[in-house]
Parts: structure tokens; sequence; C-alpha cells
């Protein structure tokens, strides 16, 4: 009955329990057995917002080779009764309302969204809250089976009993989610009813809504046949902090069935077969985590009797990777390693690459890299590290460098490679602050770790009618694909009336190859004087970059892992596996060596989008009359606090 195994396949199969591996997701549509998906692993999940991604039309979305794999939080739909999705016609009604193609795009269903960690109040034994723009609204894991077969996502995750209330949690509270959370697991694997549904009522303007008993049922009106098989069910390892918790629920997942148990999901033996994933959500775990930070601070201060200074509380952006690396060991330690294993809203592309070294995750959301372009950060960074960024970090030690003067030329060439330096002993910057006011007249590309299209094009030009060409680097640069830094020109032009037909009748321009319509990069220079002019135009090109840069992050991840099997495994000798994920571990130590994991220069970007974001609206003009005074007397007037 499961198709669970057919989902994901392991590449280099001889890989440990935990350690760096490659694999391949592979999904077949029973009302498309031939067309398969495939997404190669490590890989992202672009985060959505109300279904679409954020800055991004879809026409973005369709140009982004970044774009395969896409979440979509169904909690934003439930303002409405019955929500939107569910009333779309046809079987794929989730990819239809979108606008995302089922040849290309996945989507994954979740109740809550991943990135959201807001205090709600407790869950029920019979219900989960959900977060709406309409306040709070209660979802019974009978609604969620019906919605999600309605939507027909191509993967859906389980309801789970994550409690969103103050940390920490006491143990009958992590007992009691434990439980919940493999009933409604259970209640969501029930085997469809493979009966025909009776005769549907006469349509209505809004049709096809399931009735009461085609929802227990499980059954759909025009799609029965296409749902003959189980759903994609990934699962949320549930235990918060608490280690023999994570080991239970694991048990849980594993134990063999009897009774009535074995009977709601017949012919599952154990609920994990039904699963084809375990997915972890690592926004609230690391507020559980920082919390218990506090507390034990807290309780060592109490204790020592000498009287001491109030100690300060650790940082809200503590690193607690090594806690987590630690709890998702103890989640899967007992379950099989040929399952996808996804996470949630990862905190920098350093805690990326020691999930994937410690423990081998499969997947990773962009939540982080398209929040950078939220606030005006251009991402420059590579896996493995360019030697180019070595060499310019050690030149550049204990010192900031402003923005070439050369301008457009240096974009388009091979300049520096990061953001500032100086930072933590010389690490560059993971990215730029197109907000500060040295990018004002950078008429550079916004990485330089990537190369446009049009530099791509004209170097390849050069090379193949250069005699020289065989000497040439053998570090090759990868092309960043993006809107911004390789724009293409239309083959035909734009028409959006029937006046502009009549008027000026499309010409299509021949062209022989797609590199050779490639337009010069936009600079940051130019995203520079969008951000301070609040043209939202600046965040497409960022939001679009950002994703191409991730993407690229990994495919560095996949050549590095691909190219030290190949090395291993040809010689006889050593164990492969092991050599693998010792070279892994050194790319790792580099980059962790030469780029800043403090992120100082998303603290600056935040403060800069906030200071051009209170410097409009009412009262602008009082505030302008302020700071001038607190100019003129030598005070600085800062940004005000709460922005």
């Amino acid at each position: 009955m499961s198709n669970a195994q057919d989902i994901f396949r392991l590449l280099n199969k001889s890989a440990p329990v935990f350690g760096p591996r490659l694999g391949k997701v592979e999904l077949k549509r029973p009302s498309s057995p031939t067309q398969t998906i495939q997404i190669e692993t490590p890989g992202i999940i672009t985060c959505t917002s109300r279904g679409l991604v954020p800055h991004l039309t879809r026409d973005h979305v369709d140009r982004s080779r970044a774009i395969d794999w896409l979440h979509v939080p169904f909690e934003s739909f439930l303002e409405r009764e019955p929500p939107i999705p569910t009333i779309q016609p046809g079987p794929h009604r989730l990819h239809t309302f979108l606008g995302f193609h089922r040849d290309r795009h996945i989507l994954s269903l979740s109740l809550r969204d991943p990135q959201d960690a807001r205090e709600l109040p407790p869950n029920g034994k019979e219900y989960i809250n959900a977060n709406t723009i309409r306040g709070v609204r209660k979802m019974n894991p009978t609604s969620w089976r019906a919605h999600v077969i309605s939507c027909n996502a191509d993967f859906v995750v389980a309801l789970t009993d994550t409690p969103f209330t103050l940390p920490p949690f006491s143990q009958k509270r992590l007992t009691k989610s434990i439980e919940r959370s493999i009933s409604w697991l259970a209640q969501l694997l029930q085997p469809f009813d493979t009966t025909p549904p009776p005769p549907p009522p006469p349509p209505q303007a809004t049709s096809p809504i399931l009735d009461d008993g085609q929802r227990q049922n499980g059954a759909t009106t025009e799609n029965l046949s296409d749902r003959h098989h189980p759903l994609n069910v990934l699962v949320h390892m549930a235990g918060d902090t608490s280690a023999p918790a994570r080991r239970a629920f694991a048990a849980s997942l594993t134990e063999t069935l009897y009774g009535k148990e074995a009977e709601q999901v017949k012919p599952l033996r154990t609920l994990d077969e039904g699963v084809c994933g375990y997915v972890f959500d690592l926004q609230p775990l690391r507020t559980s985590l920082i919390a218990d930070l506090n507390t034990s601070t807290t309780t060592t201060s109490s204790s020592n009797s000498s009287p001491t200074p109030e100690p300060e509380p650790p940082n809200a952006n503590a690193n607690v990777t090594p806690q987590i690396s630690s709890l998702m060991q103890t989640s899967l330690h007992s379950l099989p390693p040929t399952k996808l294993r996804i996470v949630h809203t990862p905190a920098s592309p350093h805690e990326m690459l020691a999930l994937v070294r410690d423990i081998g995750v499969d997947m990773f959301d962009a939540q982080w890299a398209q929040r950078a372009a939220d606030c005006g950060v251009a991402l420059d960074f590579a896996f493995p590290v360019p030697s180019s960024a070595v060499d310019s970090s050690a030149t550049d030690e204990g010192h900031d460098e402003g923005p070439d003067e050369q301008g457009r030329g240096r974009g388009r060439g091979r300049g520096k490679t990061g953001g500032k330096s100086g930072r933590n002993g010389g690490k560059r910057d993971l990215g730029h602050n197109l907000y500060d006011e040295v990018y004002a007249s950078d008429f550079s590309r916004f990485a330089d770790c990537l190369v446009d299209g049009a530099s791509a094009s004209a170097h390849d030009t050069s090379s193949s009618s250069s005699s020289s060409s065989s000497s040439s680097s053998t570090e090759t640069e990868t092309v960043c694909p993006c809107i911004a830094c390789s724009p293409i020109s239309p083959a035909e032009c734009l028409q959006h009336s029937s006046l502009d037909v009549s008027e000026s009748p499309a010409e299509k321009v021949e062209v022989d190859q797609e590199q050779d319509r490639f337009e010069p990069p936009f600079t940051r220079a130019y995203v520079h004087h969008l951000l301070h002019t609040h043209e939202m135009s600046a965040h497409t090109f960022l939001a679009a970059h950002n994703l191409a840069v991730l993407d690229a992050f990994f495919a560095g991840v996949r050549r590095t892992l691909s190219r030290s099997t190949s090395i291993s495994t040809s010689n006889a000798k050593s164990n492969s596996e092991t050599e693998t994920a010792n070279n892994f571990a050194k790319e790792v130590e580099r980059f962790n060596a030469t780029y800043d994991e403090s992120q100082q220069v998303f603290v600056e970007a935040k403060k800069a989008w906030a200071e051009v974001e209170y410097a409009r609206g009412k009262g602008r003009l009082a505030r302008e009359k302020v700071r001038k005074a607190e100019a003129e007397s030598g005070l600085d007037g800062g940004v005000v606090e709460g922005v």
C-alpha cells in the first residue's frame, strides 16, 4: 500500500546513519505515471506566504531554476470557511489555485507556518490551534484529513502537538504531546475508501465541495481513481528538548500495532511504514533551548552565595546547533535511514553545513535567504570556498575595504569575493547590506563569488577563440542565473493591449542561443537607490538572487560529496564513506573559517531598513527637525526603539 520507499533514493547506499549523503527525490503522480519530478539532495525548499513566494510573481517563479519544491502553510487560508483552495475545480486544486506547474513544482502542505513561533493558546486533545489573519482557529484531525485530500498536495505534514506556550514544558505536557501526535498521525494514515461515492448533488456555483459523508470516507467527487495510493505523509519529530521524550516518540512510530490500532491503519503494520520522511522545525526548538539556557543561567547565579552582579541573559541568537544535532540524532537513531530528512528554519549556512555533516539532512527550507532579501542583503558566498575568498580574507584582515572604484567593469570581471572583512579575525560577510551608503556608487554585480550571464558568455567566447585556453584556471566560476545577475531580453515585443498590436506588430527576434541574449547585470548602486526610494522591485531582485545563491551553495555541497565519493571509491584500500565524510568536514571548516557566522551584516541591514522605513509617513517632518537639531548639537539620533 505504501509508496514511501519509492519517493526518496539514497545514491551512496553505504553512507553511515549520521553523516553527509547524496540522494534524489523522485515523485510520480498517479494521474501521470510516466512523468517524474526529480530533485537532487541536499537541496532547498522555497517558503511561501499565503501560497505565494514573497516578492516574486509567477513569471519570476517560472524563470527561477532554484524553485522546484515549495512549502505552503495552510493556516493562511483558514480565515474563510470553506478554505479557498478546497473549492477550486479539478483534481490538483492546490497547484491550480496557486499557479504552480504540476510537471515541475512539488508542493508540501502543513497546518502551521514553520517560521511562526509566536505564542498561541494551548492545544486541546482533539484540536490544534492555528494562526490566521483573523485570529486563532482550531483544527481537528478529521477536518485536516479532509482538507489535505481535497487539496491533493504532493506531501502533507501530519498534525503534531507542538506547544507554542512559554517554555520550559513539564514531563506531563510532553507525554500528552507525544500521545496526541501519534493519535493524529494514525488518523491521517487511515486507508482510503475505495468504494464508489454516492452521486454528487447538482453542481452549485462554487462546486466541488465534499459533503459530510464524503469527507468522513476520505473520497473526492472527481478523482477517486487518482487516490488509490496513500498520502505522502511527513511527520514532525516531537519531544521538544527532552531526549527521553524524543526516543519515546520514535519508538511509537516503529512499534508493531495490534487490535483496534492495527485495524485503523490496515494494512500498515507500523505507523512508520506509512511515513515517507521526518521533519524538524527548528524555530520552536531553538526557542526552547535558549529558554533552557536562560533557566540554567538564573539557577547558577541564584545558587552562588557571594554577591555578584546580575549576569546577562544568553543572546537570543546563541549558537545552539550542537544541542540541535544531538536531539536530532536521538530522534532518528532507531528510525530507518533511507527516508527523507527535512529541516525548517535553519539559522545560517553554517548550521546547514553542520546538519549535513553530522546528521545527513536532505532538504532545508530557504527561509533564511528569503528573509535576507526582506532587509536588503544580497547574499555572496559559495561552497566549497573559492581560493580567491581565502586569499582575499587573509589580505584584508583587520580592516574594511570600500567598494571598488572601477565601477561596472569590476562587476563583470573577477573581483574580490564576499562582503566586508575584518569581522571576527578577518572573516567575510555572507552578503552585502545594500542599504549602506558605500554601495551608492558601486557598479558591480550583486555577488563576487558568482559570475553574471553576460560575463560568462563573453568569457566562453574569448576562451573558445583563444589558443591558450587549455592553460586556463581549473577552478570554474558558477553563473548566477537570477533575473538580476543574468537578465534576458525578451525574444519579441511585449504587447499589453490591442492598441499595441495595431500600432506596433510584434516582430520576433531570431536568437541562436539563450546566452547571447544576456544583458549586463543590475548593479549594487542601482538596488541601493531602489531600496532608499521604497521601490518593490529592489526586493524582487534580491529574493530571486538570494534563492539562486543558496541553490548554487547546495549544488556545491553535492559536487563536493560526489567528487569525494568518486575519489574514495577509486582506492580499494580506503574506507570510502569515512574518507568522504572527512573531506567534506575539511571543506566545512574552511567555510566556517572564511565566513562570519555572527551575521553582523544582517543586524546592520535591519537597522538601516528601520531608518529608511521610519523616514517616511506621518510625523516625518517633525522627526527630521529633531534629527537635524541632534546632529547640530553633536548627538546621534539613531533609530527610535521599538521600530
